[in-house]
């Protein structure tokens, strides 16, 4: 009589370890995801993968020089964003860039914006694009090559 019990206690035990287990590895690859409201955002996500019981956010760049800008940053957030919606997962606030130069691939982790400034930066974007704001665009944009930073390097 105490057989079954046992067998259902060691079902439920390894259910329960597996579930509560904290998991690493690859999510996802190049996942396309998208939402429509509150903001209209849509993006092909380079690597999601877990960080412990959660989701976390990956890109991957390839440059000329190892540095990480801030629009790679902003991506990451809008990415984030979309997918603490989509999934019913918790994401973490931080994501990898990994920056690959030449046959190097070096790993920043940078902090990501959280969901206000992520909906502030797509509506003072929009208005700017619309042309319904008088605000003209940061004088901090590098004229080489667009990035948001005063000397990123890339520019002329």
């Amino acid at each position: 009589m105490i057989f079954p019990f046992i067998v259902l206690f060691s079902i439920f035990f390894v259910v329960l370890v597996w579930f509560f287990y904290p998991r690493s590895g690859v999510y996802a690859k190049e996942k396309y995801v998208g939402i429509d409201f509150p903001i209209p955002v849509h993006g092909k996500i380079d690597q999601i993968v877990w960080s412990g019981f959660r989701l976390q956010v990956q890109d991957l760049k390839t440059r000329k020089i190892n540095k990480v800008y801030d629009s790679d940053v902003w991506q990451l957030s809008f990415y984030r964003y979309i997918l603490s919606r989509v999934q019913k997962r918790p994401v973490v606030y931080s994501g990898v860039v990994l920056v690959k130069v030449g046959k190097n691939v070096f790993s920043h982790v940078v902090k990501l914006k959280n969901d206000k400034e992520v909906e502030s930066f797509f509506f003072q974007f929009k208005n700017i694009f619309l042309g319904d704001s008088a605000k003209k665009a940061p004088i901090y944009i590098c004229r080489g090559c667009g990035h948001f930073q005063k000397n990123c390097g890339g520019g002329v």
